[in-house]
């Protein structure tokens, strides 16, 4: 018999689980978060000089998101996703 003592902890960092794509993309960007991982969600997608171009509160419980980007100019753009107390950038080239 072997007789085990303490406590085993592990943090599982959901947030590293969000992903963005196609990239680069001509029209939408794809958004997916693991389902029920979070209760607030927001995105904001931003040009080169800062300017907020878009801007959305969703229902975090869908999973998966789509942005369009069709109208906006060619360039990089970043866009922001805040989830619940977490903030992740991503890079999108639009081409």
């Amino acid at each position: 018999a072997v007789d085990c003592e303490g406590i085993y902890s592990k943090t599982i960092d959901l947030f590293k689980e969000i992903n963005a794509y196609p990239n680069p993309t001509n029209d939408f960007i794809q958004v997916k978060i693991p389902n029920g991982s979070f209760s607030n969600v927001q995105f904001k997608l931003y040009d080169l000089l800062g300017k907020l171009v878009f801007e959305e509160q969703v229902d975090p419980g869908k999973g998966k998101w789509q942005i369009e980007v069709r109208g906006l100019a060619k360039g990089i753009y970043v866009l922001k996703i805040t989830a619940d107390d977490q903030v992740a950038h991503h890079k999108i080239v639009k081409k």
